[in-house]
């Protein structure tokens, strides 16, 4: 089993405030254990992981009373927790500038990392684990 990272951006930071938010943009990373190791601790739980840091970028559980929708096969689904039963976290835009990439960094992720660049510093994303 592999960890995989779907960024949720939202439209605004007062989105963040509201009961229910449903997110229309949804942006999956390809598998870089060393991006995702500076969100969370990988651990030897993920194959393949291999050697990985300590988190450096601190998240945030989302506000206690925020459900996230997204989009799946079964249409729109909402929920607190990502498919490891674990709460869903969120950091801003400008968190991401701080990532440390490697030489082998895809050019998919590298896309990625400069449209979360564009947005305005304090948007709001949401990380989904799968």
């Amino acid at each position: 089993m592999g960890l995989s990272l779907t960024v949720l951006p939202l439209k605004d930071h007062k989105e963040l405030f509201s009961d229910s938010v449903p997110c229309y943009d949804r942006i999956s990373f390809d598998r870089d254990y060393k991006i995702f190791a500076q969100f969370v601790d990988c651990g030897a739980q993920f194959v393949d992981c291999g050697e990985t840091e300590k988190p450096t970028i601190k998240t945030s559980i989302i506000p206690p009373l925020l459900s996230v929708g997204t989009y799946e096969d079964e249409g729109l689904t909402w929920t607190r927790v990502d498919n490891y039963g674990e709460q869903l976290t969120y950091v801003y835009a400008q968190q991401f500038k701080g990532l440390v990439l490697t030489d082998k960094t895809s050019p998919k992720n590298k896309a990625i990392l400069a449209f979360i660049a564009a947005l305005p510093v304090d948007t709001p994303i949401i990380l989904l684990w799968r």
